[in-house]
């Protein structure tokens, strides 16, 4: 049985679990940090945690063709 199958088939079955279980994360997850979950994932995905987001550029379209100039 193919996983497209199974979900199509035992859906009801699979929400009875997720539904109940990710309201109670949810739940405990609020008590213990005091924030909700959904926004922390979403900081955390975006990176606006609060904490200083560092970014390096480098170019390196001149190396290996000549162009590059450097002390002679």
């Amino acid at each position: 049985m193919g996983l497209a199958r199974l979900l199509v088939e035992k859906h009801s079955t699979l929400a009875k679990i997720v539904l109940p279980a990710s309201i109670g994360f949810g739940f405990l997850y609020t008590m213990q940090k005091g924030t909700n979950p959904l926004t922390d994932a979403s900081r955390a995905a975006l990176g606006t945690s609060g904490e200083p987001t560092y970014t390096y550029s480098l170019k390196l379209g001149t190396l290996g063709s000549g162009g590059a100039t450097g002390p002679k």
